[in-house]
């Protein structure tokens, strides 16, 4: 019910409080797992695949909340539409 009483084309605040929590949890997974491998084991291991995976995700998230962030501080400009790149997030699941 809330989001229906929002104007068209604008989110919860809610949305990018979680999304940011999502990030780092993410970020501290990787950090953890590439600080357990090191780094040879991490990118030349038997799991390499899935952990470059996980890193170029990690990455792009990390990309989006940065540029969200420098657009909503310098610029005002309000929300960007990357919901592409959260999609990509959901991929790493599976």
């Amino acid at each position: 019910d809330y989001a229906a009483n929002l104007q068209p084309g604008t989110e919860p605040a809610i949305f990018e409080v979680t999304n940011q929590i999502i990030v780092v949890l993410f970020l501290t997974e990787l950090l953890l797992k590439w600080g357990a491998y090191g780094c040879g084991r991490f990118f030349c291991g038997p799991e390499r695949l899935w952990n470059i995976f996980d890193f170029v995700i990690v990455g792009l998230s990390l990309a989006e909340t940065g540029m969200e962030l420098l657009f909503e501080a310098f610029f005002n400009a309000g929300e960007m539409n990357s919901s592409h790149l959260r999609v990509m997030r959901f991929a790493r699941l599976a």
